[in-house]
Order: structure tokens, then C-alpha cells, then sequence
């Protein structure tokens, strides 16, 4: 397994669930063997919960063995293949 494989968290957003596209890759997720947690709100955690939000990237920042940080538009996703 590589660096990404291993150091990944999925925050899934519980209380967005008509039509929602998430619970799947958060069940792949938890497969692999990856960090899962989950926040009770609607799938905008940022303007629903920030402070609990915060702390989960905190936590999933401190608990990566990643040196590396990017600034890219895409920083803090991962491709689509990464779930398949």
C-alpha cells in the first residue's frame, strides 16, 4: 500500500442522505481500511459544524505520516480511481 492509501480519513456527513451519492465510498472506505468519521449535519459540515470540522482535519492532519503539503485547487482530494 502506498502513503495515500494508508493515511486516509473519510468525514461522511449522516444528515444528508436523500439521494445522497457518499454512504457507498464511506462503506469502500472503511474496506480499506481508512480512518472513517462521521458528523451529524447536512453536506455542508463547513457552515453546519465548523469547530467539530475543524478538529477532524486537525486530527487527520497530525495523525498522517505525509511531509509533503500541496496547494493545489485540488489539495485534500483524492482521484476517483483511488476509490474504485
Amino acid at each position: 500500500m502506498d502513503a495515500v492509501s494508508t493515511n486516509v480519513t473519510f468525514i461522511l456527513a449522516t444528515g444528508y442522505t436523500a439521494g445522497s451519492p457518499f454512504p457507498p465510498f464511506y462503506e469502500k472506505a472503511k474496506v480499506k481500511g481508512w480512518k472513517t468519521r462521521t458528523v451529524p449535519c447536512g453536506h455542508d459540515v463547513m457552515l453546519d459544524l465548523p469547530e467539530e470540522l475543524t478538529t477532524l482535519l486537525v486530527e487527520a492532519r497530525s495523525s498522517s505520516s505525509t511531509v509533503g503539503v500541496s496547494t493545489s485547487a485540488s489539495a485534500g482530494r483524492l482521484p476517483l480511481e483511488t476509490m474504485r
